[in-house]
């Protein structure tokens, strides 16, 4: 398959008559000539830049190559990447309303230009935040294999007796991906640190690697979205989409930055694994800051571990530390997990305040923002913000879980806090 990747800076468009609207890719990459990619179903023959793969579509190729809507506004346009706009892409969109079988490119999560052979219908999973996607958008019952590693038994009771295709939750193994039948992606992470030998099964065995990103609040809807329409999912995945709109939106615009004045946010720390602080380039951080609180880790790395006996990130002395930790969707030992967790700050006032909170890394990201938002802003969100919500998402997305009448007030741990607990 092609595994095409394009720097897109400039686009300059020249109209030949007769034949269509021809992109010319210019490298310059200066700040000023960057061309914003806001889309978020990042399918080529998207050329309205919406959510759906439809008629208007059509409509908006025919305005470009009629030269009445400029080429350069639409980046999806070219369905066919053959660097011109012409009835080829008509007909080809045509061929994608109509789902027929055919090439689909495509713009990965690291803003790589790819196709697959459509539709993908055997996949392998690398990465929870993956998994819980692919289940999210209705997407079980393709998945022949999953990584490895512990995963959590009840929440994937109906994958967790999937062959393991590795040890790891990072890794793909060449050799058990390919005595399984048929397969024909590796649906995965955006990160390099996932299927780090990706060329081994795109070069080698022809099974393309598909990256998405499925740990940030705001990305997370293109990714699910794109890889909703790889897999022939697009109504779930559009409302799984809408779902995490809507809490976004709502969130926002309680205490977004145009709403609430930064000297009235209240400021987090986030952690994730066992004491790595989240710094500006970590989702973490990000979702700290979608949930109304300004996060102080000014560091311009992914995170900084923080040992016991170090003082350093205690000069930041946030009101609200948030510990990331996936424990699963079964019953824990609370105070066992919190004084494994706790531990790295008890010397930090947030702490000593009471608020600490451990919360349950297993659920999507746009859930646990909720949670947050609700620990943040109790007065706004009220005290079972994030667990109605959460209900919800099981009830609408999790399909094995919703059979068997979950209820995540009484079966499992979401929000750990000091008054559960012994301190």
């Amino acid at each position: 398959m092609n595994n095409k990747v394009i720097a897109v800076a400039v686009v300059i468009i020249i109209a030949i008559a007769g034949i269509g609207v021809m992109i010319f890719l210019n490298n310059d990459s200066s700040a000023s000539n960057q061309i914003d990619d806001n889309v978020r179903l990042k399918i080529y023959g998207n050329a309205d830049d919406n959510d759906a793969i439809d008629e208007q579509d059509l409509t908006m190729l025919e305005k470009i190559i009629a030269q009445e809507e400029g080429a350069n506004e639409h980046l999806y346009a070219d369905a066919n990447q053959d660097g011109v706009i012409d009835e080829k892409d008509l007909d080809w969109v045509k061929d994608m309303i109509d789902k027929k079988p055919m090439t689909i490119y495509y713009k990965n999560a690291r803003s790589e230009v790819k196709s697959v052979n459509y539709p993908v219908e055997n996949i392998v999973v690398v990465g929870t935040n993956v998994l819980a996607m692919v289940k999210a958008i209705g997407g079980s019952d393709l998945i022949s294999g999953i990584h490895g590693g512990d995963i959590d038994s009840i929440l994937y009771s109906d994958l967790i007796d999937l062959p393991r295709i590795s040890d790891s939750t990072f890794k793909a193994d060449f050799e058990l991906v390919s005595k399984l039948d048929g397969v024909q992606a590796i649906v995965t992470q955006d990160s390099v640190s996932y299927v780090e030998n990706e060329s081994e099964f795109t070069n080698t065995n022809k099974i393309e690697v598909i990256r998405v990103a499925a740990s940030d609040g705001l990305d997370t809807i293109s990714g699910a979205l794109t890889l909703g329409y790889l897999l022939n999912l697009e109504d779930r995945a559009e409302a799984y989409a809408k779902f995490t709109d809507d809490i976004l939106s709502y969130i926002d615009s309680k205490v977004g930055k145009g709403v609430m004045d930064d000297a009235d946010r209240v400021t987090s720390i986030s952690v994730t694994m066992s004491n790595y602080v989240g710094g500006t380039a970590s989702d973490y951080y990000t979702a700290t800051e979608l949930a109304g609180s300004k996060n102080v880790g000014d560091w311009n790395t992914t995170t900084q571990r923080f040992n016991i006996g170090e003082e350093w990130l205690l000069e930041y002395d946030p009101d609200f530390i948030i510990h990331a930790k996936s424990i699963g969707y079964g019953t824990i030992d609370i105070q066992k997990a919190w004084d494994t967790y706790s531990q790295y700050f008890k010397d930090m006032n947030a702490y000593k305040d009471g608020n600490y909170y451990i919360l349950n890394g297993n659920m999507p990201v746009a859930l646990r923002i909720a949670y947050m938002a609700q620990v943040f802003y109790p007065e706004i969100f009220g005290e079972n913000y994030g667990e109605q919500l959460h209900q919800q998402y099981i009830d609408n997305f999790v399909d094995n879980l919703h059979e068997i009448g979950y209820d995540v007030s009484k079966d499992g741990i979401f929000l750990i806090t000091s008054s559960m607990v012994s301190v």
